[in-house]
C-alpha cells in the first residue's frame, strides 16, 4: 500500500512538472512572437488597407501626373483711333449790291490743319481787310484798316481794329462795315457775342462809331444787330 501511494505521488509530481514546463515554453514563445512582429501590423484582417495605393507592388514608382497647361486665346486689342482733327472753315463776309438792296455774302477761307479758332478767325478778318474787292463783291471797310488783335474768351470774341475803321462814309456804310466784322468774327459760332473796339476802346452806347454817331450795343450778336438795323 505504501508503494502504491508513493507511486501515485510521483505520478502527480510528473504531471505537474510537465504542465509547468508547457506553461513556461508557451509563455516564452508568445513573448518572442509579440516582440518580433511589426509595430504597425494589423492584428485584425478587417483592418488591412485595401486602397489602390496599398496594392502597388514594392519598388514600383507611379508615373508623374502630366500637368495640363490651359492656353487662353489671345485677345486682340483694337488699335486706338485718334480723333480726326476738325478742319475749321471760317468765312469772310463781303457786301453785294443788287439795285437798291445790299446783301452780306460769305466766302470760305482756307486755314492750315489743326489751326486754333483764334488763328482761323484772324485769317478770315485779315483776308477781308487786305482784299478790298473780289469779283462782284466789295467791302465797306475803309482802306488801311488793320486788325490789332483778336481774343476768344468765355464771355465772347474781342476784336480790336485800328482807327481807320471809324473814318468816312455815311450811315449805311457804317452799319455794313460793322456787320462785316461781326459776321466774320462769329463765322465759327453764329451765336457768339462779339465786342468791337477801336484802338482798344470798346464801341458801345457811350462811345458811338464815326462822326454820325452810330450807337452800338456791347456785346453785339447777329440776331440783335439784324433786328436793330434791318440788314440782310
Amino acid at each position: 500500500m505504501r508503494n502504491q501511494h508513493n507511486h501515485s505521488v510521483q505520478h502527480e509530481y510528473l504531471i505537474g512538472f510537465m504542465l509547468l514546463l508547457l506553461m513556461v515554453v508557451g509563455g516564452s514563445g508568445l513573448w518572442a512572437w509579440q516582440t518580433t512582429k511589426p509595430a504597425n501590423s494589423p492584428t485584425n484582417p478587417s483592418q488591412l488597407d485595401n486602397s489602390p495605393a496599398s496594392q502597388v507592388p514594392p519598388n514600383v514608382v507611379s508615373p508623374p501626373k502630366k500637368q495640363t497647361t490651359v492656353t487662353k486665346p489671345a485677345v486682340k486689342l483694337a488699335p486706338k483711333v485718334q480723333p480726326a482733327a476738325i478742319q475749321l472753315q471760317p468765312q469772310t463776309y463781303w457786301v453785294k449790291v443788287e439795285g437798291t438792296k445790299i446783301h452780306l455774302v460769305p466766302q470760305s477761307v482756307t486755314v492750315q490743319d489743326k489751326a486754333s479758332k483764334e488763328v482761323a478767325l484772324k485769317a478770315a478778318l485779315n483776308n477781308m481787310l487786305t482784299n478790298p474787292q473780289t469779283n462782284n463783291l466789295s467791302t465797306t471797310i475803309p482802306a488801311n484798316t488793320k486788325l490789332l488783335g483778336l481774343q476768344i474768351t468765355p464771355t465772347g470774341i474781342y476784336v480790336n481794329l485800328s482807327g481807320e475803321f471809324a473814318s468816312g462814309g455815311g450811315t449805311s456804310s457804317m452799319v455794313y462795315r460793322v456787320a462785316q466784322v461781326l459776321y466774320t468774327a462769329s463765322s465759327l459760332e453764329p451765336n457768339a457775342q462779339v465786342f468791337i473796339s477801336i484802338d482798344g476802346k470798346l464801341l458801345d452806347e457811350s462811345y458811338p462809331l464815326g462822326g454820325e454817331g452810330i450807337t452800338l450795343k456791347a456785346p453785339l450778336t447777329r440776331k440783335e444787330f439784324t433786328e436793330d438795323f434791318s440788314i440782310e
